[in-house]
């Protein structure tokens, strides 16, 4: 479960830094190769495409969950490959997860993972401003939190973060740099299939005027920090 696409490929593949040590230069034939990272599609098929060559299959399974899900085994799998390779594989997966999910095709693992982010990087992108937005009309920030979470409104952003941030904890459960990687990979993906994303297309902006201002290791929910700035307040809970 790797960073980025080409920390990836040169880890799997034994290139750049990795020469003649990657996993291809001693994973043995027969073997199935399962990577856990958020990438790229084509990367998968790349990757699978090389060790197939070397009669070794592989499945992309990137999971959803962060921190405390991976600690506790209760991730989400996102599986892509041959079917009859991921039911291979399932009591392994099941081992760290709660739900193990066949996407279809090498690839599609990581399309849906990206999906999955994209819509985490909206809704981050709208609770962040609306939390902002409400605070400088008055109201207070922590009531905004609660009432969201009694109401219809509720979602795992709410309920995560909208404390985390009233606490003005950053510490990172999913990092910003890592949010803003996820965007970059899920743009690539729309600009191939060409699949509108406006409203990602804005969030990305936002991800980056965060990390420009020295933010990448914070947590995802540290996007409300850059509506601060943009609305000249610091959000702080009223006294009761």
């Amino acid at each position: 479960m790797l960073s980025t696409p080409s920390v990836t490929k040169n880890v799997i593949l034994g290139l750049d830094e990795w020469s003649n040590q990657g996993i291809i230069d001693g994973v043995k034939p027969g073997s199935i190769l399962i990577d856990m990272s958020t990438n790229l599609p084509q990367t998968a098929t790349s990757i699978a495409s090389t060790l197939a060559s070397i009669n070794v299959d592989f499945i992309d399974a990137p999971v959803i969950g962060s921190v405390n899900p991976a600690k506790m085994g209760t991730l989400t799998i996102l599986a892509g490959g041959t079917k009859a390779k991921v039911d291979r594989v399932e009591p392994v997966l099941k081992s760290m997860s709660k739900k193990v999910w066949y996407i279809g095709e090498t690839g599609m693992g990581c399309t849906m993972k990206l999906t999955m982010n994209l819509h985490l990087n909206l809704i981050t992108g709208a609770f962040a401003e609306c939390l902002v937005f409400g605070a400088k009309a008055r109201l207070d920030p922590e009531l905004i939190v609660q009432v969201w979470n009694a109401t219809i409104f509720k979602t795992y952003i709410t309920e995560t973060k909208g404390q985390k941030a009233l606490d003005r904890d950053w510490s990172p459960a999913f990092a910003i740099e890592l949010a803003a990687k996820d965007l970059n990979l899920a743009a690539a993906i729309a600009q191939d299939v060409d699949a509108p994303i406006p409203l990602g297309s804005l969030v990305k902006q936002m991800l980056a005027a965060t990390i420009a201002n020295g933010k990448k290791d914070w947590d995802l929910c540290a996007l409300v920090t850059t509506y601060e700035q943009i609305a000249n307040l610091k959000i702080q809970p009223h006294a009761n």
